[in-house]
């Protein structure tokens, strides 16, 4: 039986850094994380400098239309279906039900972690990231929309 496991969590929560010791220790086998595939989808590059992703924001095409949505459905489906241990990550909060009803689709295993240090950590890391110091606007939607 396969298992699908949530990873939820604030942006600059840790999510990133779970899937990576989960991948190492061969507990997932695939990750669906929403960046990676953005990324994959829309062709953006790191910053040569700081080593990070652009911030999404809604308006990119990828996020307005579902694209990367569509992506990491597919890909945990798929990895489902095949019996793959699957890791799908998320930034936003109440999305149990969305992928326990995947999960129950393929009679997978469930499981939710949620990595979140708090507010003030997250703020200062996303802070630390940005090169300048500041909180990017996209930045502290993202925060606010997990902290409602």
């Amino acid at each position: 039986m396969a298992k699908l496991l949530l990873i939820q969590g604030p942006a600059g929560g840790g999510k990133s850094q779970l899937y990576s010791q989960l991948l190492a220790t061969g507990e997932i086998t695939i990750i669906a994380d929403y960046t990676r595939l953005f990324v994959a989808a829309t062709g953006v590059e790191r910053d040569p400098i700081t080593g990070l992703y652009p911030v999404r924001s809604a308006q990119d095409a990828a996020v307005r239309d579902g694209t990367a949505s569509y992506l990491q459905v597919a890909l945990v489906r798929h990895s489902l279906r095949n019996d793959r241990d699957t890791a799908v990550t998320t930034s936003r909060a109440a999305q149990e039900a969305r992928w326990q009803a995947v999960a129950d689709e393929f009679d997978a295993e469930f499981e939710v972690r949620t990595v979140d240090p708090g507010r003030e950590v997250v703020t200062e890391r996303l802070r630390a990231q940005s090169g300048t110091g500041e909180l990017l606007e996209e930045c502290a939607t993202a925060i606010s929309r997990w902290y409602r």
